[in-house]
């Protein structure tokens, strides 16, 4: 996980105040490298699931060669099915969060 991101989730998990405590989070994760940042997304999860945030299990999106499937200048991507995984990611997301919405009935 990048020094940078380890130190803020760190920060952000002192305190009484929990921010991700049952808050939706979907991950997506890109690199330059065939694996897509696999390691970095599970080790992630990991930490993220200990700070009692709603991590969206699936789809998992792990972008390998991100050099040649965003463009370099405007981010955009431009692979089709990058597009669509990212987008049925984005649905689901948006699925979890409607749910966390919705009042719960007394047990």
């Amino acid at each position: 996980m990048p020094g940078g991101l380890k130190n803020v989730l760190d920060w952000m998990s002192r305190g009484d105040g929990q921010p991700l405590a049952l808050k939706p989070v979907a991950i997506l994760t890109a690199s330059t490298g065939p694996p897509g940042g696999a390691r970095v997304q599970y080790e992630l999860r990991k930490v993220l699931l200990f700070m009692n945030a709603l991590v969206l299990a699936k789809p998992e999106i792990f972008i390998g060669g991100a050099a040649t499937t965003f463009d370099a200048f405007s981010g955009q991507s431009t692979d089709d099915m990058t597009h669509k995984f990212v987008a049925d990611q984005m649905l689901a997301f948006e699925r979890r969060i409607a749910g966390c919405r919705r009042p719960r009935s007394p047990a």
